[in-house]
């Protein structure tokens, strides 16, 4: 089982339920994550510090703001690209990494 099996099962029962992915192909799991789950999660670059991943994880603005994001995914059949990028782009100022989104 892959990680974006593993979160469809999870996300089953709990659609607002945190998932963060750790992938080298930061990009293609945004994708895959939006066409498989119906779901943006967090997603953190391969190599990354432990304070980093403490500093996801302790920042609850930015799970509140992909959960409304979240709910516009369910919300539409289908968004386009440039949507989605638009939405994420006001990650940035909650100082998260969104280098995935150039």
């Amino acid at each position: 089982m892959d990680g974006l099996q593993a979160a469809k099962l999870i996300l089953e029962p709990n659609k607002h339920q945190r998932i963060i992915f750790a992938s080298a192909h930061v990009k293609s799991t945004l994708e895959e994550s939006v066409e498989q789950l119906h779901a943006v999660v967090e997603l953190l670059s391969k190599r990354f510090d432990l304070e980093v991943l403490v500093n996801i994880i302790e920042n609850k603005r930015v799970h509140e703001e992909l959960k409304k994001i979240n709910v516009i995914l369910n919300e539409q059949e289908r968004i386009q690209v440039d949507e989605l990028r638009s939405m994420l782009k006001g990650l940035k100022q909650l100082k998260i990494d969104t280098s995935l989104l150039s």
